[in-house]
């Protein structure tokens, strides 16, 4: 099992025009990664140094993350509309149309669909389009952390190659970190409250440095993913496109699926 790479998404970020936004608000600026096998540190990297495009990695809290950048395209001008479930979208006639309910079903017609609604996406779905899958082969466990005792500016990466297996801190700031535990798929899934004191100890066992978790407690679920690369061949048809993990565009190969865990990932991470 390789390491996460470092790293991808931040100069996206600067191109669309919201680095500044995020980085004066919600996000974390991580400079540095340390690599180890086991308890013995391989690399201590210089991020910003080391990519191509000079940034750090970003890390925040994806709910304020979400409320930030929904507030700003308002402000834009985009109609944002809270409440709204899609519950079918159909493609009986181009442009196609799409069936909201906001305590009533409401048709809205568009000139194009853009499906941006995470991995397991609905408008993916109701427009027909294929999603492909490798293989089931690793897991990815995570929590979110409060107190969490490692250096606030240093992603920490451990891998026990003789185990198949991987633990990741990566700080939010404030004591806050997302925590992550890969493995094969054999391996016990860790969910739920009831099962932290064993993921925990799952992670020192890979060799993560057992003080950065004395104190912490967890600020949100624990539970597991399965990191089999899924996607979509061609993620645009008939008015129709997908973004993000709706267009499945994700390789977990180097992270372990962490691309897959759209409810647990909460950082962007330079390239």
């Amino acid at each position: 099992m390789r390491p996460v790479p470092h790293v991808m998404g931040v100069a996206e970020t600067r191109h669309l025009g919201i680095y500044d936004l995020l980085i004066g608000s919600v996000a974390h600026q991580v400079g540095w990664a340390d690599f180890y096998a086991g308890t013995t540190l391989t690399m201590h990297r210089d991020v910003i140094a080391t990519t191509p495009h000079q940034l750090p990695c970003l890390a925040f809290y994806h709910p304020a993350m979400q409320e930030l950048l929904l507030g700003a395209a308002a402000e834009a001008g985009a109609r944002v509309r809270r409440g709204a479930a899609v519950r079918d979208v159909r493609r009986a006639h181009l442009p196609p149309w799409c069936l909201e309910k906001m305590g009533v079903p409401r048709k809205f017609v568009h000139g194009c669909l853009v499906g941006a609604d995470r991995r397991s996406s609905q408008i993916r779905a109701c427009t027909g389009f294929e999603v492909r899958r490798d293989p089931d082969g690793n897991l990815i466990a995570g929590v979110l952390m409060d107190d969490i005792r490692a250096p606030e500016a240093i992603a920490q990466l451990v891998v026990h190659s003789e185990l198949g297996q991987q633990a990741v801190i990566f700080p939010q700031g404030e004591g806050r970190a997302r925590t992550y535990f890969c493995c094969y798929n054999t391996h016990p899934r860790h969910h739920g409250a009831d099962e932290l004191p064993g993921y925990l100890e799952t992670c020192k066992k890979v060799g993560m440095n057992s003080e950065f978790y004395q104190g912490a407690r967890p600020a949100g679920p624990l539970a597991t993913f399965d990191g089999a690369k899924t996607w979509v061949q061609h993620p645009y048809h008939d008015g129709s496109a997908l973004v993000g993990d709706a267009a499945a565009a994700n390789d977990p190969y180097g992270g372990q699926g962490l691309g897959l865990t759209g409810t647990c990932v909460g950082c962007a991470i330079n390239g």
